[in-house]
């Protein structure tokens, strides 16, 4: 949830809004903010040492129609070159004016290293007001 700042996801209280799904506030993104909340972490701090999955929940507020604003994971490795690109379309949960609930799984790959980055972040790709509440994040490794 975006009950105060969170360096981790992202968040600054600027772009805190009491407009929320749960608690006292949710992330506001205007249609001029393009990359919204998430995380850039290793695979290391993941946990990624195999093959997983990763379980992606957010609560989403939309003031109109989405064509295109994916949830977007991405993979690239020490180097700076992106093996894995991922995206799972907001817009398929919304109902423009009511607050949704998106999900979005995937498989990942095993790691080129444990070094590699780690990004998924919403990415305001329509430029719409988009509030967003209770982003969670979880990985579970593939059994073999």
């Amino acid at each position: 949830d975006f009950e105060k700042e969170n360096e981790v996801f992202g968040v600054n209280a600027a772009s805190l809004d009491t407009i929320c799904y749960d608690g006292k506030y949710a992330m506001h993104l205007p249609p001029e903010i393009e990359w919204g909340p998430g995380i850039k972490i290793t695979t290391r701090q993941a946990e990624l040492r195999s093959p997983s999955k990763v379980k992606i929940k957010v609560n989403v507020l939309a003031d109109s129609t989405l064509v295109d604003s994916p949830i977007v994971l991405t993979l690239t490795d020490q180097f700076g070159k992106q093996y894995v690109w991922l995206g799972g379309k907001l817009e398929n949960f919304l109902t423009p004016g009511k607050w949704c609930t998106a999900y979005f799984t995937a498989n990942l790959p095993h790691p080129n290293s444990l070094n590699d980055e780690l990004k998924i972040f919403i990415w305001n790709h329509d430029h719409r007001n988009l509030w967003i509440d209770n982003f969670s994040i979880e990985f579970y490794k593939l059994d073999n």
